[in-house]
């Protein structure tokens, strides 16, 4: 309630949206997140890139694949030059499947920052797994690394290409460090069951698909992980 009257009370600043928004998504109340983040567009002209990228996150989140595509769009059209934007329609264009149009923003965000920019070396790690291009997207993650910019979702995805590859034992302690990075990480608690049930260990895989499972109900891999055990 004071929160929603710091925001009547000064609707013209950024802070109550940004608070109230904050509030909303600890609370699990993703439609006036929602709401807000829709006002926060109209009222902050100068910033409709950065509103129109928490939407994408939050439709994301959601499952709204489309949806959160194009608010990425929408934020890249009107900021070209933010490195957010370019990064985050890049890499979710990439999980798409659309790699030509991935490759392009990419490749034109990578030529502007160089590799400082830790999303733009996650997309393009995306992108090159679309493509196939296993080595390619390994060299962009262990960049990503020595750089100190590792992410869990990095490090589910190195885990991933080393799964691939039969070595099981480091995809095994990426899928770890990813699920210490964000214990949500529904994906992370998946691959790394995988794992312990590669290896013969059907309980410690039932366990990690059921925590999974408690973080994430609907998520499909970690229900077909349970079903294998």
């Amino acid at each position: 309630d004071e929160m929603k009257k710091a925001f009547e009370a000064r609707p013209s600043f950024r802070d109550p949206y940004d608070a109230l928004a904050a509030h909303y998504r600890q609370a699990g109340n993703f439609e006036e997140e929602l709401a807000i983040l829709n006002a926060a567009v109209e009222i902050f002209p100068t910033e409709k890139a950065l509103f129109y990228c928490r939407q994408g996150d939050l439709l994301l989140k959601l499952g709204l694949t489309e949806l959160a595509l194009d608010a990425y769009r929408l934020a890249h059209r009107h900021s070209p030059t933010s490195t957010e934007a370019g990064a985050k329609l890049g890499t979710l264009l990439a999980r798409c499947g659309n790699g030509a149009e991935a490759a392009e923003i990419l490749g034109k965000l990578r030529t502007r920052t160089g590799d400082a920019a830790p999303e733009t070396l996650l997309g393009l790690a995306i992108a090159a797994m679309g493509a196939g291009n296993a080595a390619e997207a390994e060299r962009h993650l262990l960049k990503l690394h020595q750089a100190g910019s590792a992410s869990a979702e990095s490090h589910n995805l190195l885990g991933v290409l080393q799964f691939a590859a039969k070595k099981t034992k480091d995809a095994a302690a990426n899928f770890a460090r990813a699920i210490l990075l964000d214990q949500y990480h529904a994906n992370a608690w998946h691959n790394l069951g995988l794992c312990y049930l590669l290896a013969g260990n059907v309980n410690d895989a039932q366990q990690l698909f059921m925590r999974g499972a408690d973080r994430d109900p609907l998520n499909a891999p970690l229900i077909d992980g349970l079903a294998l055990c």
